[in-house]
């Protein structure tokens, strides 16, 4: 009976998945070894986090450290970095970006030491950037522009060192202004809830990539505008949330309705946004040690698919035990008991 009911749950739960790709899928994770060292499982960075929001970073770098990732960087602003590092010691906390008006505090200012002073702070990130595996943009970054101008440069930086940007909250504020950031980069996964989503399908409208009849209903659950978006934008990989999760990267589509949380608590996408940057960064090194075989592009919507699983799973079993009460910390404490049940770490990895 508990064998049956265990199969059920697994049939549940990748149902969204063509069940020729889930071998590969739970090959993602890399094995634990002893013999290894700190960082090969995963170096994640989070650009994010300024005076007015210290709890999104926190929650998109404490998620990655929970699923498995070795080492968490948080890029923030100069105001936000005493109060992130108060929260966890796990964490790696760089306040190196710069909010307008600091310098001005400064009798000595001048319009040009606030420049370079706002340049430094973009160029001391950037400096970090290729030593990651994965770079968040977004969680609790606010709409400073100057802090955003810093953080454009950041994402010009981490795609010429061809790193994977998960781009969530303000970052996507920040392309809707500047979608050449992103424009035809594969590596980039934007993570937009349904306004989110409807705000970048405004602004591609802007720029004339998609088009509607006057008396025509933008069909936001539409897989078909879902894709448009995506092949507007040159390859990226979207992750529409909503009731049921859509992925798509213009060319494969997946869907993720195994059943979550029936309360709606903040910070659960910025959990998601951690949660990706993991497992997309998992999916390159098994695609390099030969664990799976699939393309990278395959392997982002594949990362995504499963990290929206083990999301939602969390989330329930989160609500299960707060119901109304449910925070996004209760998520956090959950992922490690979804990711043992899903992927065991007494289990062992072979090739597909």
């Amino acid at each position: 009976m508990a064998a049956e009911q265990s199969k059920g749950e697994d049939a549940r739960r990748w149902a969204g998945l063509p069940p020729s790709l889930v071998p590969a899928l739970e090959a993602l994770p890399p094995p634990l070894d002893p013999c290894k060292h700190k960082g090969q499982a995963g170096r994640i960075a989070v650009v994010g986090g300024c005076t007015e929001y210290t709890g999104a970073p926190y929650f998109a770098a404490m998620s990655s450290l929970r699923v498995g990732a070795d080492v968490v960087h948080v890029f923030c602003t100069r105001g936000a970095g005493p109060v992130i590092k108060s929260y966890s010691p796990e964490l790696i906390v760089h306040p190196y970006l710069t909010e307008s008006g600091e310098e001005k505090q400064d009798p000595t200012s001048s319009p040009e030491r606030e420049e370079a002073m706002h340049a430094s702070g973009a160029e001391h990130v950037c400096q970090w950037v290729p030593r990651m595996d994965a770079v968040v943009v977004g969680p609790g970054l606010g709409r400073d522009p100057q802090v955003l101008a810093q953080v454009a440069t950041i994402i010009r930086s981490a795609r010429e060192a061809e790193k994977v940007i998960i781009l969530d909250a303000d970052g996507l504020f920040l392309i809707n202004s500047n979608l050449d950031l992103i424009q035809g980069y594969k590596k980039c996964v934007l993570t937009p809830n349904v306004i989110e989503f409807s705000r970048l399908v405004d602004s591609l409208e802007r720029r004339g990539d998609v088009t509607f009849a006057p008396d025509e209903i933008k069909d936001l659950d539409s897989s078909s505008l879902l894709a448009t978006v995506c092949n507007s934008l040159g390859g990226v990989t979207v992750v529409r949330k909503g009731p049921t999760d859509m992925i798509h990267n213009g060319e494969q589509t997946l869907t993720v309705s195994v059943e979550g949380s029936a309360r709606r608590a903040g910070g659960q996408g910025d959990i998601l946004a951690g949660t990706i940057a993991v497992f997309v960064s998992w999916s390159f090194e098994a695609i390099k040690s030969k664990r799976v075989k699939l393309d990278e592009r395959m392997s982002i919507v594949m990362a995504c698919y499963v990290a929206c699983e083990i999301v939602r799973i969390a989330c329930r079993k989160a609500f299960d035990g707060r119901r109304r009460s449910m925070v996004a910390g209760d998520v956090i404490e959950a992922i490690g008991s979804v990711m043992q049940e899903i992927f065991p770490a007494e289990s062992i990895n072979s090739e597909f």
